[in-house]
């Protein structure tokens, strides 16, 4: 049976200098010190916070005109809304009235919402920017996911925008789907796609 020697001394010293050792060794002393040296953390009071509720006056009602074109001619039709001082804000409540309205008639298909207005000033003429917001999209050419309409049911649809507009002090129209300029408004009518 083999014998089996005890190390010596020696190697374990010899082991202790070798570069590994020293390095793990000073890792391992670093470490501790820096465990010791954190000081404790200190507890942080929570604010308290008291919501008030604050009546904001409501906006006075002011009448607006609804200009409906239909087979008929022009009707105009009042309506009471919000008189807000932001003039996009106004035109964007004024034509989801008129969408409420021409809806009762059959005449703004339910797939279309109303529009949201914007506001631009051009060589001194106010200018309506319409984007409609749709969950399918005008763009496309799939005419499968666009509202049925009429040639005819699309232009009454288009003069009452723009007649209701014009009635308010707007000068011109244009119009977005989805944020970008589109050929045609629905189906039929033909838009300028440009801004200026």
């Amino acid at each position: 049976m083999p014998r089996l020697e005890r190390p010596h001394f020696g190697a374990a010293l010899r082991a202790a200098y070798h570069p590994v050792t020293f390095l793990g060794l000073l890792i391992l002393l670093v470490g501790v010190v820096s465990l010791c040296s954190v000081p404790p953390r200190q507890r942080v009071e929570r604010a308290t916070v008291t919501l008030e509720m604050v009546n904001v006056p409501d906006e006075p009602l002011a009448e607006l005109q609804l200009v409906l074109v239909g087979d008929a001619g022009e009707s105009t039709r009042s309506v009471e809304l919000p008189a807000s001082p932001d003039a996009a804000l106004r035109l964007t409540r004024l034509l989801a009235a008129l969408r409420e309205a021409l809806r009762e008639d059959g005449r703004w298909p339910p797939e279309l919402p109303a529009p949201q207005v914007f506001i631009l000033e051009r060589r001194g003429v106010t200018v309506a920017v319409l984007n409609f917001e749709n969950p399918f999209s005008l763009r496309s050419d799939s005419l499968a996911q666009r509202p049925t309409v009429t040639i005819s049911q699309e232009q009454q649809l288009y003069a009452s925008l723009a007649a209701t507009l014009q009635r308010h002090g707007v000068g011109e129209m244009r119009i977005l789907i989805n944020g970008h300029p589109s050929p045609v408004f629905i189906n039929h009518l033909a838009l300028r796609r440009s801004l200026d």
